[in-house]
């Protein structure tokens, strides 16, 4: 996997710029094939104001396979984003080998001058067709969501978060877009709780709109 992969191990982290369309940013650490996996035990942070990213973390990213198995996260995770651009938010464990496991909460906020390419998603992604699972609540907030992003913001001087072509999921997902080999299972023990604040715009009646 060609990323530039940035392990933060559980230090709490302010994002103020930089990275590329390459760049993951990992609340827990970066196993791939040569690795040794490291289970990590706590909570991370992070908190984006800008910078370009292909994926902002919560938990562990899992690339390759070997017989050391995968790293597994036990902790809660917190990510907010108040501007930058990314594909994807991971709220728990992104990619996946030998059945990685997740126990915690996660905990999403983006805001006002984020712009995702792609999804933002509260549980874990798969990719290597291993049962994936995350053993806690997940929440996810997105406020004054465009579908758009060429839509106008809603106030004069205010910045949207614009979402392009993608969805925001509470639960996990299979992001390898092709028939798994084999019979996969994407779990989340627990709640997912999704709101996307769309307030600042009105209905037909004039009355403000709010998506739980």
């Amino acid at each position: 996997v060609n990323k530039d992969i940035v392990s933060l191990k559980l230090s709490p982290t302010e994002l103020i710029g930089g990275g590329t369309a390459d760049t993951i940013v990992a609340g827990g650490i970066y196993r791939d094939s040569t690795a040794t996996a490291t289970d990590q035990s706590g909570n991370s942070w992070i908190k984006v104001l800008d910078g370009t990213y292909h994926a902002i973390v919560g938990g562990n990213v899992n690339v390759g396979s070997n017989d050391e198995g995968c790293a597994s996260f036990e902790g809660d995770t917190h990510i907010q984003t108040h501007g930058g651009t990314m594909d994807y938010i991971v709220g728990g464990n992104m990619k996946d080998y030998a059945h990685p496991s997740f126990v915690g909460n996660t905990y999403v906020s983006v805001y006002q001058g984020t712009t995702v390419n792609k999804s933002v998603i509260g549980g874990s992604t798969m990719f290597y067709g291993q049962s994936v699972e995350v053993e806690g609540n997940t929440h996810v907030f997105v406020y004054t969501v465009l579908t758009d992003p060429e839509v106008e913001a809603p106030a004069e001087g205010e910045e949207a978060v614009a979402v392009k072509p993608g969805f925001v999921l509470g639960g996990c997902y299979d992001e390898s877009e092709k028939v798994a080999p084999k019979k996969i299972a994407l779990s989340v023990t627990g709640s997912t709780n999704v709101k996307v604040d769309l307030s600042a715009y009105e209905t037909k009646d004039g009355a403000p709109t709010e998506f739980n």
